[in-house]
């Protein structure tokens, strides 16, 4: 039984769509965390998202079976070798860091008085990023998801 084109083209696409779900909130919260915070393991976390865009596909894709492989750590907590799960993981894993990378940027671009005041008329922290960083860094949040998309949607025709 032979796959049509379009179903291959649809099953990518709804697997981008669903990668790109996970790595917006996620990614923006490692975004924030990365250039709001001071913590011990910063330049671990940065690394490790870092690492998709300079190690080889392959390379990656071996370390996704290691840890989720029937011998890795994750193999009992998640069942998904060779499953579409398996597929949006893949997705998420190489995207991440050009969300990230993308949000992190645009994040820092926003100009720290601005939530100042907010503070000091009395806006809660999820309301300073709710209502003032968060639409002030949207044009560069926008770049990072059409970015991630697109590199998920790369990773998907292999």
């Amino acid at each position: 039984m032979e796959t049509s084109d379009a179903a291959i083209v649809a099953f990518t696409l709804q697997s981008a769509l669903i990668s790109t779900a996970f790595v917006v909130p996620i990614g923006l919260a490692i975004a924030w965390a990365l250039g709001r915070l001071e913590w011990r393991g910063k330049s671990i976390v940065e690394t490790l998202v870092a690492m998709p865009l300079v190690m080889p596909p392959v390379a990656t894709g071996l370390l996704l079976l290691k840890f989720f492989g029937r011998r890795g750590p994750l193999h009992g907590l998640v069942d998904v070798i060779f499953t579409w799960r398996a597929v949006v993981i893949a997705m998420v894993v190489m995207s991440m860091p050009l969300f990230v990378r993308s949000a992190r940027v645009a994040l820092d671009e926003v100009n720290r008085r601005y939530e100042h005041v907010a503070r000091t008329l009395g806006a809660t922290e999820p309301r300073v990023f709710f209502a003032i960083t968060l639409p002030l860094a949207m044009r560069g949040i926008v770049a990072g998801t059409i970015l991630a998309l697109a590199r998920a949607i790369g990773e998907g025709r292999t």
